[in-house]
């Protein structure tokens, strides 16, 4: 079974015309260039947020709708999967989506707004390839309402939402929201890879693997700071043998390159040498073709001048269309926050950072759980494997 699988597209985050030049650019000229595909999955999180039928977002989607139809089916004789995402972005829309499709190409498409099973039959295997999608749903009973599928054998999972192995959250209960408002599941990896030979999920927005067997498949453009990948994976999976015969994640090359950089200030430094710190980093910025760069100032207040360091980063801070720069003031000493005011500090340990998982996890949790989780917590919990 060949099949592409995409995640995260969000229509309506940026430009949709903008989208639609990078798509055709990328994934739909690879698609183009093939001779045959069984399936094109897209795991939830379609559009960023519900649109109007009339909305330039809804008529430049459909336009690259009706094109994928055409090339999935019509070309390479492969039907598409549609799986539902999060409820604030995907909503009930994909149902229109999905009829506007079927009729026009009936046989042509699936839509997975509730758990549901697919069996693919490619020319290549004897035996159908099954594939359990899970699209993101809220309900009461989790353990009941997968009870039978979770009792079941897959050669693949494909699906929208959040594991435990990167949830954060005071305890337990905290997955499961409260009692008037029915939450997302947070799925056990270990069940879901007990399940899937290979399991694939949208929600997270990067390109990560767990356990070899488990990958967050990441978005497939870029839009803000929290994306650090963009991309897809193409999967040619044999079920006669239970194995990948090739699997490859290809990396859209026409996204925006959003970059995060810190400098971290330690010691005494002139004004003018930190404007020229800051000059080449922006400049080496532009040399590795950076759409949007955000610097973060790392402030230590043992710095003997301290004071006007701190009065002249913030009145830099700001954003321009291509430079973000930030303060950061909060340095971590023995665990405990130091006091900004303190002349002198020992004992300080650097802020961890990281250019690509846990600064997206930070974003992802503050806008969509509302809550503030350090880099140090985060790297705690999602350990380093």
């Amino acid at each position: 079974m060949k099949a592409i699988i995409t995640a995260d597209l969000h229509w309506g985050a940026k430009s949709p015309s903008v989208l639609l030049e990078e798509l055709n650019e990328t994934l739909m000229k690879d698609l183009e260039n093939m001779s045959e595909l069984d399936a094109f999955i897209i795991a939830g999180d379609i559009f960023d947020s519900r649109q109007w039928l009339s909305s330039d977002v809804v008529d430049v989607a459909m336009e690259w709708f009706f094109r994928l139809q055409d090339l999935v089916y019509t070309k390479l004789n492969g039907f598409i999967v549609l799986i539902k995402g999060t409820r604030n972005h995907d909503g009930d829309q994909l149902k229109l989506v999905y009829k506007i499709l079927q009729d026009r190409i009936p046989n042509s498409i699936y839509l997975c707004d509730s758990v549901r099973e697919i069996g693919v039959v490619s020319n290549d295997d004897e035996e159908t390839t099954d594939i359990l999608c899970i699209p993101e749903e809220y309900i009461s009973d989790q353990d009941l309402y997968y009870k039978d599928y979770f009792n079941k054998k897959y050669d693949l999972v494909i699906g929208h939402g959040m594991i435990d192995k990167i949830w954060y959250a005071k305890d337990d209960k905290d997955k499961y929201g409260s009692t008037s408002i029915l939450s997302a599941p947070v799925f056990e990896l270990d069940k879901l890879l007990d399940i899937g030979k290979y399991v694939y999920f949208g929600h997270v927005h990067v390109h990560k693997r767990y356990k070899e067997r488990f990958q967050y498949i990441g978005p497939i453009s870029s839009w803000d700071f929290g994306n650090t990948h963009a991309g897809y994976i193409y999967l040619d999976y044999c079920p006669d043998t239970k194995s990948i015969r090739e699997e490859k994640y290809i990396k859209n090359t026409k996204a925006p390159k959003f970059q995060t950089k810190s400098i971290s200030i330690q010691e005494e430094i002139s004004l003018e040498d930190f404007n020229n710190k800051i000059y080449e980093m922006v400049e080496q910025a532009h040399l590795e073709n950076v759409s949007k760069l955000k610097i973060v100032v790392n402030l230590y207040p043992n710095v003997p001048n301290f004071k006007v360091l701190k009065d002249y980063i913030n009145n830099m801070i700001g954003t321009t269309d291509f430079l973000t720069i930030s303060l950061n003031t909060d340095i971590v000493v023995d665990n405990e926050k130091i006091n900004t005011s303190s002349d002198s500090v020992e004992n300080i340990k650097p802020i961890v950072t990281d250019d690509d998982l846990v600064p997206a996890i930070k974003d992802f949790i503050s806008r969509k759980l509302n809550k503030d989780r350090d880099e140090e917590t985060i790297r705690k919990y999602i350990g380093d494997d």
